[in-house]
């Protein structure tokens, strides 16, 4: 149950607050007052959609509060639910739950099923054909039957289409086949390696350049131990010179060791460069080069490097199986279709089955509800209809009305005036909340914002009675300019607009009797209240 309504520079509204008790409570003023504000603030709430323009002009924010007393996982020990959102001009959103900082999808997450808001759009809905296959699954409940059937749909589907992929011309199939062997035989003929072009490519380097390297050994080894002037002379003869003075001096004799160390290095390098061998062949060379020709032409065409082309490799391979295989792979495909198929028939008849039950259900229960309406000698009926298969199953429904005996029934959206319209939508939306199966038509707060467009008169008072009844099992709030609907509620609200330092503000106020007599008694004769109006209001109260 919604208890407590919080709002803050909404729009015209500088700061209200409703407190709601259960039963059925009516928000009434002129038109342009601000009444919608109230439940652009609830949708804002709850996490609906929500433009900046919502915010009173010069404020930084927008502030929505709802407490709602409830059984909900996130309440508090009480009982108690309490949904905050702040709207920024800059867009930015701040909501809370209890004081814990939320997303608006958290806030929207945790708000589902706490109340359900019912105005102009759903009159406009009942309308459009396609909507009412939607209000036949809500009631029925056929949530389950249809994703069981939207399973089997969409792998149906995906069946066809690798089917067809599979019987593309055989020209075409022959032709692709023809194409990835020659690549396959191209890529396995030259049996690349990884790490093998870059091996090669060290290789050639030194055998461009196999006169270079020879002549720089031939000075290094000249240089370390050549006839004249050497390292290994030099530091021969400094060693010795350190040796002859070591008795007298530790740290002289030490340096003497190491570089008695640096010539044995000297000398073992020396060795080792005069070993060295060059290799100087054009023949290898001419090898290496059409190798590197080779492994550049692969990776020009399958990929920057070895890895990719040999990659590359396994992918057409695979292809080429695949297609190769595509016989066995079409047979097997066939008859994994006919076997969804089956599947999909099956589960297409228990979705239209649970259709037709629910459909015959709400047109029992839709023609007492419009009786108890005014619309006493009303007929009304769901019709469906089989289509070829689609997203939402085989079944085309329809809603078919008669307001008069002598006329044949025909589509709502042909025949229902406004005021008609208005009371079908109230009706459907009774018969949802009090006899559908589905948990998500069981919301304890209904909200319904302008349900009597259209209507008057003893119309009017019915639908009264009916909101009335609806709020012996429902917290039921109701946006309304009819006198008849204001005078069966338990508690009204005046939304009433001023102006004020040359800027308009909007109020809430909640009436006790008196207030709601002259409040009903303007709704009856407008600015011209007489003492005869204002009897008659009272009168509606009792």
């Amino acid at each position: 149950m919604l208890c407590r309504l919080s709002i803050q520079d909404v729009a015209v509204i500088d700061s209200a607050t409703i407190t709601l008790d259960g039963g059925f409570s009516v928000l009434t003023g002129e038109t342009g007052a601000g009444k919608s504000l109230i439940i652009d603030a609830i949708t804002m709430v709850l996490g609906g959609r929500t433009g900046r323009d919502i915010i009173r002009h010069g404020a930084r924010c927008a502030v929505a509060e709802a407490a709602f007393f409830c059984q909900h996982p996130l309440a508090d020990e009480d009982g108690m639910l309490i949904l905050r959102r702040e709207l920024y001009a800059d867009g930015r959103n701040l909501c809370s739950i209890n004081g814990q900082m939320v997303t608006v999808a958290g806030l929207r997450e945790a708000a589902e099923g706490l109340l359900a808001i019912h105005g102009q759009h759903d009159t406009e809905q009942l309308l459009h054909k396609a909507s009412h296959l939607a209000y036949v699954d809500t009631f029925g409940d056929t949530a389950a039957l249809l994703s069981a059937y939207q399973e089997l749909y969409k792998e149906k589907n995906m069946l066809v289409s690798e089917i067809e992929s599979l019987s593309a011309d055989e020209k075409e199939k022959s032709s692709r086949l023809e194409i990835l062997s020659f690549w396959i035989d191209e890529i396995e003929a030259a049996d690349p390696e990884i790490g093998e072009d870059e091996e090669l490519e060290e290789k050639r380097l030194r055998l461009r350049h196999a006169e270079k390297i020879q002549k720089g050994i031939m000075m290094a080894y000249a240089a370390l131990c050549g006839e004249e002037v050497s390292a290994r002379d030099l530091l021969s003869d400094a060693a010795r010179a350190l040796e002859s003075v070591g008795d007298y001096s530790p740290r002289l004799a030490h340096q003497a060791e190491e570089i008695r160390d640096m010539l044995y290095k000297t000398e073992e390098l020396a060795d080792a460069l005069s070993e060295e061998e060059v290799e100087n062949d054009s023949g290898a060379l001419s090898e290496i080069e059409d190798r590197l020709n080779v492994l550049h032409k692969l990776k020009s065409k399958y990929g920057h490097t070895i890895e990719d082309v040999l990659a590359y490799l396994d992918t057409i391979r695979a292809e080429r199986a695949s297609m190769e295989n595509s016989d066995a792979r079409l047979a097997s495909l066939k008859e994994k279709l006919a076997e969804t198929e089956v599947e999909l028939d099956k589960a297409a008849a228990m979705l239209t089955a649970c259709r037709k039950k629910a459909a015959c259900a709400i047109a029992d229960k839709m023609e007492k509800e419009l009786a108890a309406l005014d619309m006493a000698k009303t007929t009304f009926s769901v019709q469906i209809e089989s289509k070829a298969y689609g997203e939402t199953g085989g079944d085309s429904i329809e809603f078919f009305i008669s307001t008069n005996p002598a006329e044949p029934q025909k589509p709502l959206a042909k025949i229902a005036s406004g005021g008609e319209l208005s009371r079908v939508c109230l009706a459907l939306k009774t018969v949802l909340a009090f006899y559908g199966t589905a948990e998500d038509t069981h919301s304890q707060t209904m909200i319904f914002d302008e349900i009597d467009t259209g209507i008057s008169g003893r119309a009017a008072q019915r639908v009264g009675e009916k909101l009335a009844a609806l709020a012996e099992k429902r917290q039921i709030l109701c946006v309304t300019h009819l006198p008849q609907i204001a005078a069966r509620a338990t508690a009204q609200f005046k939304i009433d607009k001023t102006e004020t330092d040359d800027r308009f503000v909007t109020t809430v106020a909640r009436l006790e009797k008196s207030g709601r007599i002259e409040e009903i008694a303007r709704m009856i004769s407008g600015d011209r209240v007489s003492e005869q109006t204002l009897k008659t209001a009272e009168e509606m109260l009792r």
